[in-house]
């Protein structure tokens, strides 16, 4: 378990896919409050995901982002993966599209940028 540090940051990153709305946004209100850095991804719900960057304080220096993803894309999931401003410690898959054998399964089958990621 990471505890946060004195500028409330526990060091890790957590990528929520699908994490606009829904349970996705849940999950991105939960990890931020806790001090991860969250970057999320979304399909069709811009306006959405900038707003939930700005509630749990997309503007400060914790790096908070949003995403374009469509899930279902292969290519626009390798491109995401490669392309991700630095290492994963934990993914979370906020939206259905996380079914095994999905796009989204496959690409999450290697680590990237560190020793191990952990799946809630």
């Amino acid at each position: 378990m990471s505890f946060p540090d004195e500028a409330g940051w526990t060091g890790r990153t957590v990528l929520v896919t699908g994490g606009s709305s829904g349970i996705g946004a849940q999950i991105v209100r939960a990890m931020a409050a806790q001090g991860d850095r969250v970057w999320l991804t979304y399909h069709r719900g811009e306006e959405r995901a900038l707003a939930l960057l700005q509630e749990v304080g997309g503007d400060g220096d914790r790096g908070h982002l949003a995403l374009p993803l469509d899930q279902g894309n292969w290519a626009q999931v390798q491109e995401l993966v490669s392309k991700l401003p630095g290492p994963v410690d934990i993914r979370c898959g906020g939206s259905v599209s996380q079914k095994p054998g999905s796009c989204m399964a496959r690409s999450w089958t290697r680590p990237w940028g560190s020793e191990s990621i952990r799946d809630c």
